[in-house]
């Protein structure tokens, strides 16, 4: 069992893979809290995305009100199921990160959107969920050109 070592900004550091039980458990109570309260999901692939971008993302999304969580699939699933979200089961494969908004939905979509357009970004919008409907990457790059409240 690998206990924390330390929190780097919004990175919690591990000695090695493993996550003690009790961490596990924190983690999907967390992300179960944060499906149940989120108006939107969206998952995001950010394979190839250096650390220093991952930061910046980080930052425009919580200036615009949203939050983006790494997570392991397995956590994430074990959350959908306690959260009565199982349509995000589906979009759980890959290394994945998850945004969650919570007030507006059309938000979180053109923070992305608008991210990957100035940066260039290798960040993929790989699906969501909106209530109970799951959506598409299309989908959610359609919403993204909806106007925000």
């Amino acid at each position: 069992m690998c206990p924390r070592v330390g929190r780097h900004g919004d990175f919690l550091i591990y000695r090695g893979v493993n996550m003690l039980r009790q961490e596990k458990e924190k983690i999907i109570e967390e992300l179960a809290e944060n499906l149940a309260r989120s108006t939107i999901v969206i998952t995001t692939d950010f394979r190839g995305l250096p650390a220093k971008e991952m930061v910046q993302l980080r930052q425009k999304l919580r200036e615009a009100g949203v939050e983006y969580r790494v997570a392991k699939n397995t956590l994430s699933r074990f959350a959908a199921e306690k959260a009565g979200k199982k349509h995000l089961e589906s979009l759980l494969t890959g290394p994945l990160a998850l945004v969650f908004g919570y007030d507006d939905v059309v938000k979180p979509a053109q923070a992305l959107r608008d991210h990957i357009r100035s940066s260039g970004s290798m960040l993929k919008i790989t699906g969501g969920i909106l209530g109970d409907r799951l959506l598409l990457a299309e989908d959610i790059v359609a919403l993204a050109s909806i106007p925000s409240r």
